[in-house]
């Protein structure tokens, strides 16, 4: 029986309706949020003038308003941050104009201004300035005098122009001066590319940053090792790549996959900020055996790419668990020269998964792995979301505590600086294997970089507090028995990661006495556990294909 045509035409009736209560939903959301900000906002101005003005002590305004600022901004998470006019300005001058630089990777260690690493074509790469050497002086200022931001922006400057830097060497008693030329050095993102000496015709590109040229490089990398000779596989290496820019890693994920292919979408609170990039050109390199190597300090743009190619089953990963960042930032200006780097979105693998692994909603908890959602890849493996890229071949199952503290302490690179003092060059035949690790245990109890278990830091705390000579002396046999007891399980675990450190202090060593980035790599490549796993399955093509199939 046919309906009355009133019903019809209500049907329409009822969707207008709806929409409009939509609509008007939406409009009393605005309208609720502008009301809130306005009237907080005029509380907040009134109680922050009756503070400058009233209160029995002179108030420093901008200080009280900054440190509110401050604390407003902690609430969020890590990469919302507020740029004052200081580094506002700079961020804005390094984009405007390029700045000569001396060449030279620093940061503190220890309290002091220590050079990790001469960059290569730089000026202190050419007059002899070494990995461990530590500044003291940079333009006749004392670096006690300066600000670590300071320090850095002394060391650049416009192209040709010079600035003396002192430094103190390790074994040698006088301070060493340098006069250095700033130039603007055109640093490659890839870091190393060639073939491995175990598989001839397996290349091998370590990409360090995501800038406007990474993709560039690694494409002409690849391209120049396929002139050579035909590839039989790829190992791209991210780790350590805090990533950067994300058109820069969805070109370097387009270097393997289809045209069209979807790489990343990221989505903010409003539907208009929803975007997908996928890739726009055909592969170079489209199905030769591919594996992307992680760890911890992979994030943002790195896992982008490793987790592209990972929900996409184009390649294998390799390594560690990367950091699971999955937030993407804007810089928004902001009054009298100052800015708010700001978190605008979250970004979603092609499987549909944010890899975020802290959820700061609920100040900065790990992810639970019960409530890790599960996804599949474009072949119906399962990958997970909520905490970082896991990677297909996990070969971090030996890590432990004392490797752990141990990096954190520095202590492979003070053992290595301390070690090449005595006019050591690196051996012909050295590798992990031959690491002389009683050497390494000796410093470690003569220094203080020795490995202290959470046992021993628990017992330290219990000393503290007891203040009292009469219960310290009542508890000094007590605390002697456990002393002894925390010292045999230090050794213990010491010994349990004798591998693992061995292939520390081994990297360490070399780093610090191999001249030259290929000599560099040439050692580190031939007894890296990450490459060599990644080796063996891209030169089984049956182990390979199985790994990408559900």
């Amino acid at each position: 029986m046919r309906r009355p045509k009133k019903n019809l035409l209500f049907a329409p009736a009822l969707l207008l309706m709806g929409s409009s209560m939509l609509l008007s939903g939406a409009r009393q959301a605005v309208d609720d949020d502008f009301f809130a900000i306005q009237k907080n906002f005029e509380i907040f101005g009134s109680m922050f003038e009756s503070l400058v003005r009233q209160y029995v002590d002179p108030v420093d305004a901008e200080r009280v308003m900054r440190r509110g600022m401050s604390a407003m901004l902690a609430e969020l998470d890590p990469y919302t941050v507020f740029l004052d006019e200081a580094d506002y300005i700079n961020a804005n001058v390094r984009q405007a104009r390029r700045l000569g630089t001396v060449g030279l990777d620093v940061d503190l260690r220890d309290g002091r201004l220590t050079v990790l690493s001469p960059i290569d074509g730089g000026a202190a790469f050419r007059q002899g300035v070494r990995v461990g050497d530590v500044i003291v002086a940079i333009a006749g200022s004392s670096i006690d005098q300066l600000s670590e931001r300071d320090a850095r922006e002394l060391l650049e400057g416009d192209p040709g122009s010079a600035v003396e830097v002192v430094i103190e060497r390790a074994g040698e008693d006088a301070p060493k001066r340098f006069h250095l030329i700033r130039e603007v050095i055109r640093q490659n993102p890839v870091v190393h590319s060639g073939f491995l000496e175990k598989a001839p015709s397996v290349a091998y590109v370590h990409l360090a940053n995501f800038n406007p040229g990474s993709a560039e490089a690694v494409e002409q990398a690849l391209k120049a090792l396929m002139n050579e000779r035909p590839l039989e596989g790829v190992i791209l290496d991210l780790r350590d790549n805090q990533g950067g820019l994300l058109d820069a890693a969805v070109s370097i994920v387009q270097l393997f996959v289809p045209a069209g292919s979807p790489v990343v979408t990221t989505r903010g609170r409003k539907p208009e900020n929803i975007a997908t990039f996928p890739t726009t050109e055909d592969p170079i390199l489209p199905d030769v055996p591919l594996a992307v190597l992680v760890n911890e300090r992979s994030a943002s743009s790195s896992e982008i790419v490793a987790g592209a190619l990972q929900d996409l089953d184009r390649g294998i990963i390799v390594g560690s668990t990367s950091f699971g960042k999955g937030l993407a930032q804007n810089v928004i200006p902001l009054p009298f020269t100052t800015g708010l780097k700001i978190t605008t979105s979250r970004f979603y693998l092609p499987s549909g998964r944010n890899i975020q692994a802290l959820d700061y909603r609920l100040h900065g908890t790990r992810v639970a792995d019960s409530l890790r959602a599960r996804f599949t890849s474009s072949n119906g493996r399962v990958v997970r979301g909520g905490g970082g890229i896991e990677p297909d071949v996990n070969t971090n199952a030996n890590a432990g505590p004392v490797e752990e503290s141990l990096r954190r302490s520095g202590a492979f690179y003070h053992f290595a600086r301390d070690w090449s003092t005595n006019g050591r060059t690196v051996p012909p035949d050295y590798s992990p294997a031959t690491v002389d690790l009683s050497a390494f245990s000796d410093w470690l109890s003569a220094g203080e970089y020795r490995y202290r278990s959470q046992a021993r830091e628990q017992l330290d705390a219990l000393k503290s507090t007891l203040s009292e000579p009469s219960g310290a002396r009542s508890a000094t046999t007590g605390f002697e028995q456990l002393e002894e007891l925390i010292r045999v399980g230090e050794q213990r675990a010491f010994e349990a990661e004798e591998a693992v450190l061995r292939h520390a202090v081994f990297e360490a060593v070399v780093r610090q006495l191999a001249t030259g980035v290929a000599t560099q790599y040439g050692a580190l490549l031939a007894h890296d556990p990450d490459v060599g796993a990644a080796l063996d399955l891209i030169s089984d093509a049956a182990a390979y294909q199985q790994m990408l199939r559900p």
